[in-house]
């Protein structure tokens, strides 16, 4: 979905951001600082799992900037030359938390979770959403993958894991710590070891193919800089 900020009118230059769906509220923050600041300029975001933008720009979305929940997909994105050189960089940096709906039962480990009070654990899909690939990772290390993928209930993205928790529709999720901690419904059970996964980066670079890259450069400005950073920490995530 293309969610406009900044006001603005047809005569304003539009810069057009793919953007991880756990990044929305601050991006939507900082969208309208940037209108304030760059007189005639705006941004327009489309939010989604980062695997489904991925796949977007390779298909030739017309995307101006891209910012993504995960250094992997960046990866591959980069692989196919489809970034501007010298231009990616990354926000910022996040926890992966399980946790509980407010009457749930509360678990302070991964191996609690294979006891019969957790039947059903959400988690994003991990082929196409970041969250999901961490916590498959955590527990493949923690050799719980085989007894609990049978109470799995996938989701397309981290927000819906956190609307399964609030609807109380799973015992706990594998959740950012960011997602779980804006929602006074969801309780965090605990913190997982970040050794059992991947580092949890949010990189974001310029597409080679922008048709707006002086926005989409302003706009990166304004996301790295010191505004960009206290908004981030606002919303719970951690420095690059």
């Amino acid at each position: 979905m293309l969610l406009p900020a900044g006001g603005c009118s047809p005569a304003r230059q539009e810069t057009l951001v793919g953007a991880a769906i756990s990044l929305r509220e601050p991006l939507l923050d900082l969208a309208d600082t940037f209108a304030i600041r760059n007189p005639g300029r705006s941004i327009r975001f489309e939010f989604a799992a980062s695997g489904v933008l991925i796949g977007q720009a390779a298909e030739g979305a017309p995307f101006d900037l891209i910012a993504l929940a995960g250094a992997e997909e960046m990866d591959r994105l980069e692989a196919e030359g489809l970034l501007m050189p010298g231009t990616r960089l990354d926000l910022a940096s996040n926890r992966l938390a399980v946790g509980i709906p407010g009457d749930g039962p509360y678990p302070s480990s991964l191996s609690d979770l294979g006891t019969d009070a957790y039947t059903r654990i959400g988690i994003g899909s991990p082929g196409t959403v970041p969250v999901g690939r961490y916590a498959r990772q955590a527990l493949e290390r923690a050799g719980l993958w085989p007894a609990l993928a049978p109470r799995l209930i996938y989701a397309d993205s981290a927000r819906q894991v956190a609307q399964l928790v609030v609807r109380g529709e799973v015992d706990a999720g594998f959740l950012y710590r960011s997602d779980a901690g804006r929602s006074p419904e969801i309780r965090i059970a605990f913190e997982i070891d970040a050794a059992l996964h991947a580092p949890i980066r949010y990189p974001a670079a310029i597409l080679r193919s922008a048709h707006d890259p002086e926005g989409a450069a302003a706009f990166l400005d304004l996301m790295r800089g010191t505004l960009g950073e206290v908004i981030l920490r606002r919303y719970g995530f951690g420095p690059p």
